[in-house]
């Protein structure tokens, strides 16, 4: 049951098409199941589909490959990924990870361990979010606040006394100038003391910035950062 398919023929091509075909189906099967709770495009679930068979793949030629550079090559290449991908967050990330955990074990020719660890731990996955284990009553809230500001105004300092008096902590991650460089927009990773903060805190940065567009959103992509 836990012996490599590998060992189970005598043609190494028929056991890597068999566990092809399982790490495929299983792929589907985990990508479906955290769909219903990953905030993501339809291109990441795509791709988390396919993304155990692909590891399968190279862990299956890295397990026959006795040349060292074949190793390296192919480290290399996972290594490329990183930087040629946009940051995803940190459910997209952790979803990655469980598919190469998975794909890696069936790659190397064991397919129940492999196919357990991604119904096991996607259904972990899956329960996690169900449940409010770790949204502890009374607690802070995370927001990404964006405001804009006419251009002859100083912001390094310009919003302190709010944020002292309604946040927990607030950091300003990008500036950017608009509408042809006479406003500059901010975007303040901000967690609010309380959620019931959100109206008040608003009416007072409206008051600093002369009534211009302000937002406050959850923090759905910068918070969810690794």
């Amino acid at each position: 049951m836990f012996d490599s398919i590998y060992n189970s023929f005598d043609n190494f091509f028929i056991g890597f098409f068999i566990m092809l075909g399982v790490a495929i189906v299983a792929g589907l099967l985990f990508s479906f199941l955290i769909s219903f709770k990953v905030k993501s495009t339809k291109r990441f679930f795509i791709i988390s589909a396919i993304m155990p068979a692909v590891i399968a793949v190279v862990a299956a030629i890295t397990s026959v490959s006795t040349t060292l550079g074949a190793v390296l090559a192919i480290s290399g290449a996972f290594g490329l990924i990183r930087f040629r991908s946009a940051q995803g967050s940190s459910e997209e990330i952790g979803v990655l990870a469980i598919e190469l955990a998975g794909g890696f074990t069936m790659g190397l020719g064991y397919l129940l361990p492999g196919v357990l660890v991604l119904v096991v731990l996607g259904l972990v996955f899956f329960l996690l979010y169900s449940f409010n284990i770790f949204s502890h009553k009374g607690g802070t809230t995370e927001r990404v606040l964006r405001v804009t500001l006419p251009e002859n105004l100083d912001y390094a300092h310009l919003f302190d006394e709010e944020f002292n008096q309604f946040t927990k902590t607030h950091q300003l991650v990008r500036t950017k100038s608009v509408n042809m460089g006479s406003m500059f927009r901010l975007e303040y990773e901000v967690e609010l003391k309380n959620e019931d903060l959100e109206k008040p805190f608003l009416d007072a940065i409206r008051v600093k910035n002369g009534n211009l567009e302000v937002a406050l959103s959850e923090a759905t992509r910068i918070q969810g950062q690794l």
